[in-house]
């Protein structure tokens, strides 16, 4: 082997050696004073589905938006796709 390529393989060899700092893990209770949450379509929010302090998980409906525009718009966009074809 040359020496650059040997060079090369003992700096690949000491990299792998070194191992990236371990991610930290923890178990308990996460509280937040205020959370910031953006619905996925716009309208006007109907309901509050849980209570303050309630606790949550990815995916649980936390609020009903009523989507007031969205029967015209959807209108509005077939009578645009009729005109153009």
């Amino acid at each position: 082997m040359r020496p650059s390529r040997m060079r090369h393989a003992a700096l690949l060899i000491a990299g792998l050696g070194c191992a990236a700092e371990p991610v930290p893990q923890a178990m308990g209770t996460v509280e937040y004073t205020q959370t910031d949450v953006a619905a996925m379509v716009p309208g006007r929010l109907v309901r509050i589905a849980v209570e303050e302090g309630a606790q949550v998980r990815a995916g649980d409906t936390i609020a009903v938006l009523a989507q007031t525009g969205l029967p015209q718009d959807l209108e509005q966009r077939r009578a645009r796709v009729a005109a153009c074809g």
